[in-house]
């Protein structure tokens, strides 16, 4: 699974293993709202919109729209610096673990202090892989895009043992 992520020989044959050792595979589920944020580029300008029903610190939205706001600023100010070698905007590993990053330690932060419940088990999930050190290798087999996956050899080169360990200790053992 390591080596070719992103071939679906690879993941029939784990779920055939699965079956036949009667393990169940998953993935933590993570669901989030809709977005409370976005942004509008005119020109050198950029608008950003917020839906001010989504920012209630009480409701699990509250700590999503540190998502969207994470990624509109790293769209706009950080992509270009951290891939100066390419032309156009993609959705990349860095920004999308930068994302939820901000979410986990913002919530868990407020959980920690009593400022909130956190009843949603989305965030609970999520909380969980950033204190496991596992964001990058969730977003690398759970929400890969084209972007993301272009980010995958890279990634593997310095971290195949937590990529590995993910799926031993969340996939198969979570």
């Amino acid at each position: 699974m390591v080596n070719e992520p992103y071939n679906s020989f690879v993941y029939n044959g784990i779920k055939q293993w699965a079956n036949e050792k009667n393990v169940e595979l998953g993935h933590p589920r993570i669901e989030q709202p809709a977005p409370s944020i976005r942004s509008e580029k005119s020109g050198d300008k950029t608008t950003i919109l917020i839906d001010p029903s989504k920012l209630d610190p009480t409701s699990p939205a509250y700590y999503w729209s540190f998502y969207d706001l994470t990624r509109v600023a790293y769209k706009t100010a950080s992509f270009a610096r951290d891939y100066p070698d390419e032309k156009e905007y993609r959705h990349s590993l860095k920004e999308e673990a930068n994302a939820l990053r901000a979410v986990a330690e913002i919530a868990s932060k407020d959980f920690k202090a009593g400022k909130t419940k956190l009843l949603d088990v989305s965030l609970h999930n999520l909380i969980k892989l950033y204190e496991s050190g596992f964001l990058e290798s969730y977003v690398l087999y759970a929400r890969a895009d084209s972007g993301i996956a272009r980010d995958y050899v890279a990634y593997r080169a310095t971290n195949r043992d937590k990529l590995r360990r993910y799926w031993l200790e969340v996939v198969i053992g979570g």
